[in-house]
């Protein structure tokens, strides 16, 4: 009985250990996630006020209307000509890596080919040597 209860308190013990530290590891996870949620809520809010900065500038300035909406459109023009480059050199990137990895390879077997040849030599100047030569060789 005593045994029973003693493996019981051990399970237990083993399942609170882990129980405790699965609960760390979302308390951590958790409290990065906040953070991330609260940098994002500050570039919202920073994104919210230059938005009311534009609209106040706008009613005070009646006259700038037409440039500054024209100057909106401008700015989300070359916000998308921004995101497309970006999408493109993440592409050219990707691109990049793979041909690295290529050119790795490639040099790989050009080091393996060399390594060969410089045995080979070896091997051909020690057999040469080997060889005995009349004195008017010498």
């Amino acid at each position: 009985m005593q045994s029973i209860l003693q493996d019981l308190f051990e399970n237990q013990t083993g399942f609170l250990s882990k129980s405790n530290f699965l609960q760390d590891k979302i308390t951590k996870s958790t409290g990065e996630i906040l953070n991330k949620f609260e940098a994002l809520d500050s570039e919202v809010k920073t994104v919210s006020g230059q938005e009311e900065s534009i609209k106040n500038a706008m009613e005070k300035q009646n006259t700038r209307s037409r440039q500054i909406l024209e100057t909106t459109g401008d700015l989300t023009n070359i916000t998308q000509m921004v995101k497309g480059g970006s999408t493109e050199m993440l592409a050219e990137s990707k691109e990049v890596v793979h041909e690295s990895k290529n050119l790795g390879a490639v040099i790989q077997k050009i080091a393996g080919g060399i390594n060969e040849m410089a045995a080979g030599r070896n091997r051909s100047i020690e057999l040469f040597g080997n060889f005995s030569f009349p004195n008017k060789f010498r």
